[in-house]
């Protein structure tokens, strides 16, 4: 529940469509530029795992 701050990386999870700050969450996602989309995120709400999932997709 952070407001949204545009000079850090933020990932939109593929399901809910909620904005999560890298901080945030557990996953280590590496290097990712901000406002770039060449990924599929989801959070752990959403997962069927109950685990956050990342993947880049190529750009």
């Amino acid at each position: 529940g952070k407001d949204r701050n545009l000079n850090i990386t933020e990932l939109l999870c593929a399901s809910c469509s909620k904005w999560f700050h890298e901080s945030c969450i557990t996953y280590q996602v590496g290097k990712l530029v901000p406002f770039m989309m060449n990924y599929i995120f989801m959070c752990k709400t959403c997962s069927p795992t109950g685990l956050e999932t990342f993947k880049k997709n190529q750009a």
